[in-house]
């Protein structure tokens, strides 16, 4: 969570086709969705798991970038990204798991 009051997210795991796919991921799979223009996102050990806005007033920005940590968070050529307001964010679990981000802490910077 940004100092800024916004939250960015990047990657976010298509769900759409995982109610029958056997997964090998950690955690049991509690069927994330996207519609009425809200989806979730998981992290990967499936700890924290929120609730975001995909239109409206609450989505702030979405872009396509190519830098070098967004090159290196996802090990491809660039990160389709997003930034939506904090009030708009809702956590289903796993808030109390969170640290914290900083935008000037960066893979690029050394600072991570």
């Amino acid at each position: 969570i940004l100092s800024s009051g916004h939250t960015t997210a990047s990657n976010i795991l298509d769900t759409k086709d995982m109610a029958d796919t056997k997964s090998n991921l950690p955690f049991e799979w509690n069927g994330g969705y996207s519609k009425d223009n809200r989806a979730t996102a998981t992290c990967y050990c499936g700890a924290v798991q929120m609730e975001f806005p995909t239109e409206g007033e609450g989505l702030v920005d979405t872009f396509i970038c190519n830098c070098a940590d967004c090159r290196k968070i996802t090990a491809s050529m660039f990160a389709s990204n997003f930034i939506v307001t904090d009030e708009s964010t809702k956590f289903i679990r796993g808030e109390d798991k969170l640290t914290k981000f900083a935008q000037s802490k960066t893979i690029a910077t050394g600072n991570t």
